[in-house]
């Protein structure tokens, strides 16, 4: 449901009165807005005959979200509209609002819209209405709508919410690979007042769009972050664009906390510079960007205390207190005690590989095939495995088993600031690897060199969420071009935290030949007496420096 904030109630359209004309109208239109603008600020005291709102014939109603689900509203009730059971001055008209009448005798009011629960308060002629409302106010943030006629209630927008499993209420989840119960977050997502629970697996358009691109260009962060999440996040924002259109969603929304820039800034980047590029007629709703949220939270301990109050479960626990972000790709962690760079995380905390040091004493050899520079079949221990989304998958086991793919870094955020993050990505560093192994063999160094620089370009868009960008266009393709004779096969070994190349081989490739690279033949297109040529028109340029350097006495030689 839309929410808007309290400052746009305060206007001529917070109170109208289709019951009345004229003047008569227009002042108790005045009167409400003046009523209601106090009640939000606090202004006035409550017991104080301005709280009151004129008597009319037409009731009317403030209907405010209630940030809780059935378990909860008792609570509610006792923590923000105090502890004295609600009561009203006049409730002749009680019969025509049952809603209301659970209200005021403690009961939770039954579900007006299925995704969440709503409070209606009967402001009429009332200290308590304008008191409430203004409690609700200070508690939720915002209220939602203001009808004065229940002929004239507008239908509410729809929103789709990003759900990371965390304590945000949802209603759509990517699967994309992540070790996940998912009949317990669609039952905790219901439970806390989603209208439904959409999870769609986008595992393979993830490792056929993404994560191939990735291997193909070698991407890499500041030499060592492989690109584990910011890889997911175009498809899960551009997934999450197709269930809002399908669902009649007008907003999207995201649960970023706004609290850490470094961890957080890049996520809410990513998502939404992706909603604008697939669907810029879609808003976005980013309630830990308004200060009634966020000023309701010190810190992600108060996120963790208020959680296990509500009996809402989370995977963060003030025994692990950090961050994680899971996928097929990697697994992140980072935040709470990760904060303290001089400390060696813990060693229950790594998902995804075991430890190294533990890992198989017996290697695990396997043999990764190439086309264009994509995996297209892998071979361990008499297994045969093609398709995209299986090839990775055996690359992951064969890296957790034996402990492949931790990292512990300081990397760059997208502001500049510096944060640390630990991160395993089993499958993908061991492909990485191979391809890198397979490029040296059958790609032009020219083209390569070239490529790289490419590649850095491609890695800092991708990180920075410039997906969906001409730039990342048209790399990605100069890239794909590069890799068009990146056919062949490498041999590998697994053994205790690391991927060795052992052998590697290719039919496409004329680069290298066993002959011409031998050191013990001459059988050569060219005579030993060519490379005095060679030498003497690379020097010329060369010699003309030293001779300049000896010049300006400066020789090279330092004699």
């Amino acid at each position: 449901m839309v929410r808007k904030p309290v400052a746009d109630l305060i206007g001529s359209r917070v109170l109208t009165l289709p019951g009345s004309t004229g003047t008569e109208q227009d002042k108790e239109t005045a009167h409400g807005e003046s009523i209601l603008k106090d009640a939000a600020s606090g202004s006035r005291e409550e017991n104080s005959e301005s709280m009151r709102l004129e008597h009319s014939s037409v009731p009317r109603l403030v209907r405010a979200l209630c940030p809780c689900h059935n378990g909860l509203f008792k609570n509610f009730l006792h923590d923000v509209l105090g502890q004295d059971r609600l009561r009203v001055e006049n409730n002749n008209d009680l019969q025509d609002y049952p809603d209301l009448g659970q209200l005021l005798n403690g009961e939770p009011p039954r579900c007006v819209a299925p995704l969440q629960w709503w409070i209606q308060v009967d402001a009429n002629s009332s200290v308590w209405g304008a008191r409430a409302y203004r409690r609700i106010a200070f508690a939720c943030g915002e209220v939602t709508q203001t009808w004065t006629s229940t002929n004239s209630i507008m239908a509410p927008e729809r929103v789709c919410l990003a759900y990371s499993g965390g304590y945000e209420v949802i209603c759509f989840l990517a699967d994309c690979g992540q070790e996940e119960d998912f009949e317990a977050v669609k039952s905790k997502a219901l439970k806390l007042g989603a209208e439904r629970m959409i999870i769609q697996d986008v595992q393979r358009e993830l490792i056929d769009e993404l994560v191939w691109p990735a291997i193909q260009c070698n991407a890499i962060y500041e030499d060592r972050y492989l690109l584990g999440t910011s890889l997911a996040r175009p498809v899960i924002a551009r997934a999450m664009v197709k269930v809002a259109k399908e669902n009649n969603c007008t907003i999207l929304s995201h649960g970023c906390c706004p609290y850490s820039m470094l961890i957080s800034f890049p996520s809410q980047v990513r998502f939404e510079l992706a909603w604008k590029a697939c669907d810029p007629t879609l808003k976005v709703l980013a309630p830990w960007r308004m200060p009634e949220f966020y000023n309701r939270f010190a810190g992600r301990a108060d996120l963790l205390k208020f959680a296990s109050e509500q009996n809402i479960p989370v995977s963060s626990t003030p025994k692990a207190p950090w961050s994680m972000d899971d996928n097929i790709i990697h697994c992140s962690y980072e935040a709470g005690i990760l904060e303290q760079t001089e400390k060696e995380p813990p060693k229950d905390m790594w998902k995804r590989t075991v430890d190294p040091m533990t890992a198989p004493d017996k290697p695990t050899p396997f043999t990764v095939h190439f086309a264009e520079g994509v995996p297209v079949k892998l071979e361990v221990e008499g297994k045969v495995v093609t398709g995209s989304l299986e090839i990775f998958k055996e690359a992951n086991e064969i890296g957790r088993a034996n402990g492949i793919g931790r990292v512990d870094i300081v990397e760059s955020r997208f502001i500049g600031l510096k944060s640390r993050g630990c991160y395993d990505t089993p499958g993908l560093t061991i492909l990485r690897q191979a391809h890198l192994d397979l490029e040296g063999l059958v790609m032009d160094s020219k083209v390569r060199a070239i490529r790289d620089r490419l590649s850095h370009d491609w890695s800092t868009a991708i990180y920075n969420g410039m997906y969906f960008t001409p730039e990342r266009e048209f790399v990605e393709h100069a890239i794909k071009f590069s890799q068009r004779q990146v056919d062949g096969k490498v041999d590998l070994v697994a053994y205790k935290g690391c991927a060795y190349v052992v052998g590697r081989s290719s039919e496409t490739s004329n680069l290298y030949s066993e002959d011409e690279s031998s050191m013990d033949t001459l059988d050569m297109n060219w005579t030993p007496q060519d490379t005095t040529g060679f030498i003497a028109i690379q020097g010329i340029r060369i010699q003309k420096y030293g001779e300049r350097k000896i010049k300006d006495g400066e020789p090279l030689a330092r004699v």
